[in-house]
């Protein structure tokens, strides 16, 4: 909680000066207290989230629901984080999916893993979120595709615990709670997370979240 404390001192002391009286240095000022806010408003939803997992008053509801709205509720949550980086959201969910699902926690977990694309998205990147049923009918598997720098082999399956930093994430703000918190709600629908390199010539990676079909026999 400390680094983004004192960056926003440092950007609100830098307002109050007289450099930050010129309409564009104020405007690009704003833009970055807006985003170290939303950086201190991730960290708060995902110790709050670990508090309630560590304490077991976590309760899941598994309802039909239709992934299309499921997902777009997250996505209206990152949509200004995206929208100051000129990063573009991309989704492709069949409107008749649906999945057995807590909406709430379900959209929290696809709200981490969309958090995590913006974060190691380079300015002007593009995410693409996509689904589709399992040939078994019992599973529905949702991927969220970023043009970041990818993942090293070696981190694939360690991202996932409470409190891992890799390399790619030294320098940038975060708890390492957030994908620890996704793999936890999965594990709660009766799913899984998991991720994957791209294939080179692209960059960047690919997440995974496989749901409970609705209609599942």
């Amino acid at each position: 909680l400390r680094t983004p404390l004192t960056a926003l001192r440092l950007l609100a002391d830098t307002l109050q000066a007289p450099a930050g009286q010129d309409p564009a240095t104020a405007r690009d000022l704003a833009s970055k207290i807006g985003a170290e806010v939303d950086t201190l408003s991730q960290m708060t939803l995902e110790m709050l989230d670990l508090t309630a997992i560590e304490s077991g008053r976590q309760v899941i509801r598994l309802m039909p629901s239709r992934l299309v709205e499921v997902v777009r509720t997250a996505m209206e949550r990152l949509g200004d984080q995206a929208a100051r980086r000129e990063i573009r959201m991309e989704a492709e969910i069949p409107a008749e999916l649906e999945v057995l699902a807590d909406v709430d926690q379900a959209a929290r977990a696809i709200g981490n893993v969309l958090h995590n694309a913006v974060k190691f998205s380079p300015d002007g990147g593009a995410i693409e979120i996509r689904a589709w049923p399992e040939a078994d009918g019992e599973q529905v598997t949702l991927s969220v595709t970023d043009d970041g720098p990818g993942i090293p082999p070696d981190e694939l399956d360690r991202i996932f615990e409470r409190f891992f930093r890799g390399d790619r994430s030294r320098g940038t703000p975060g708890t390492g709670l957030g994908l620890a918190i996704v793999r936890h709600i999965l594990r709660a629908h009766g799913g899984e997370a998991w991720a994957e390199d791209r294939q080179p010539p692209q960059r960047g990676a690919i997440f995974y979240l496989r749901f409970r079909s609705a209609h599942a026999a």
